[in-house]
C-alpha cells in the first residue's frame, strides 16, 4: 500500500519503520505497540495505518482533510490530496480534521474519530451517543428518561417567547468516560454557533446545542442539581442568541454585584460555606446562575426567586427584564 499526501509518497514498509521509531520515543515496548496500536500489526488494518500516520507523522502538513481514497494504476489503494494520482473514477473523500497534539492539550477529542448518535423521537431534539445504547442499555434508558423529565420541567417554567425560541435546541447525551472513544466524567456545556470552528476537538454537529458529557453523572445529580444545570445551559443559549457577551444590562449588573462583594461567603444547600460563588466568575455565568435560581432554584444562597429578590434586587430585575 502507498500513502501519498501533498506530493509526499510513502510505502508501507518505510512508514512502519517511522512508526517504530516514534514508538521508541514514547518508550513503549514492541508488544505494547502491537496490542495497542493496530498500525504495526499487519495489512488488515490499512485504515488504522493511515489514521495513525496522519496523526503522528504529518500533523504539520496543511489540508489533511482534503485527502481522497482511490486506486492507482496498479490497483493499489492510495490516499492522496491530488486527484490526478487516481486511476479510477470513483475517489472517496476522507474527511479528517487533524489538530496538532498540543492544540487540544489533554482535551477529549469528540470530532475524531467521528461518533454515531441515535436521534430520539419525541418532543425534544435529543441525540444519544450510540455506543452507550449498545454498550450500556440500562444507563441509556435511565439517563434518557431523566433528561426528558428534566427538559419537561425546565421548559414548563420558561416564558412563552423563550420557550418557542429554545425548543428547537439540540441536546446531546454522551456516554462519558466509559466510552471507548473517550469522554468526560461530568459537566454540561452550551456550544454556540461557530464555536467548533475555533476548537478542533468539538464535534461540528454540536453547534447551537447543549451537550451533557456524562449520562452516569446526569443520573447521579439530584433533582435540584439536574434542573439547575440544564437551565444554566439554556440560559447561556438565551443570552448568546439574543445579545453580545458583554451586553450592558448583564455586564453592568454583574460588575455592581462584584463591587458590592455579593455572592461571597454564602452557604450551599448542605450548609457548607462557599468563599466565592460561581455567579461571580464573569457576566455570562452571573446571568446563567441567576436565571437558574430565579426559575428552578439554586444550590447556594439566595436559593430561589424570593431570596434573589431580597439579596440581589438589581440581578432580580435584570433577569425579569431579559427573560420577558
Amino acid at each position: 500500500m502507498r500513502i501519498k499526501l501533498r506530493n509526499k509518497t510513502m510505502h508501507q514498509g518505510k512508514f512502519t519503520r517511522i512508526l517504530s521509531r516514534n514508538a521508541r520515543l514514547w518508550r513503549m515496548p514492541q508488544a505494547s505497540r502491537c496490542s495497542n496500536i493496530a498500525v504495526i500489526c499487519g495489512a488488515k488494518h490499512k485504515v488504522n495505518i493511515l489514521l495513525f500516520f496522519l496523526l503522528t507523522v504529518f500533523t504539520y502538513t496543511a489540508n489533511a482533510a482534503n485527502i481522497i481514497k482511490c486506486k492507482d494504476k496498479s490497483g493499489n489503494t492510495l490516499y492522496t490530496a491530488i486527484p490526478s494520482d487516481c486511476a479510477d473514477n470513483m475517489p472517496v473523500q476522507v474527511n479528517l480534521s487533524i489538530a496538532k497534539p498540543n492544540s487540544i492539550k489533554g482535551k477529549v477529542n469528540y470530532r475524531y474519530p467521528q461518533r454515531n448518535y441515535v436521534q430520539e423521537k419525541g418532543v425534544w431534539d435529543i441525540y444519544v451517543e450510540k455506543g452507550m445504547k449498545d454498550g450500556d442499555p440500562d444507563l441509556y434508558i435511565s439517563s434518557l428518561e431523566k433528561l426528558r423529565n428534566t427538559l419537561d420541567y425546565t421548559f414548563s417554567v420558561l416564558p412563552n417567547k423563550a420557550k418557542q425560541k429554545l425548543s428547537g435546541l439540540k441536546v446531546f447525551l454522551m456516554w462519558g468516560n466509559a466510552s471507548p472513544l473517550g469522554g468526560r466524567k461530568s459537566s454540561m456545556s452550551y456550544i454556540r454557533r461557530g464555536e467548533p470552528d475555533n476548537y478542533s476537538y468539538l464535534d461540528k454537529r454540536w453547534e447551537h446545542a447543549v451537550v451533557i458529557y456524562s449520562a452516569k453523572n446526569l443520573n447521579y445529580l439530584s433533582e435540584l442539581w439536574s434542573r439547575k444545570a440544564v437551565f444554566h445551559e439554556l440560559s447561556h443559549a438565551w443570552h448568546i442568541s439574543n445579545w453580545p457577551d458583554r451586553h450592558p444590562a448583564i455586564y453592568d449588573t454583574w460588575r455592581n454585584a462584584i463591587n458590592n462583594g455579593m455572592y461571597t461567603e454564602v452557604r450551599d444547600v448542605k450548609g457548607k460555606v462557599i468563599d466565592s460563588a460561581y455567579a461571580r466568575k464573569n457576566q455570562r455565568e452571573y446571568f446563567a446562575e441567576l436565571s437558574a435560581i430565579y426559575f428552578v432554584g439554586g444550590n447556594y444562597y439566595p436559593f430561589d426567586k424570593e431570596g434573589l429578590g431580597s439579596y440581589d434586587p438589581g440581578g432580580y430585575k435584570m433577569i425579569e427584564n431579559l427573560w420577558n
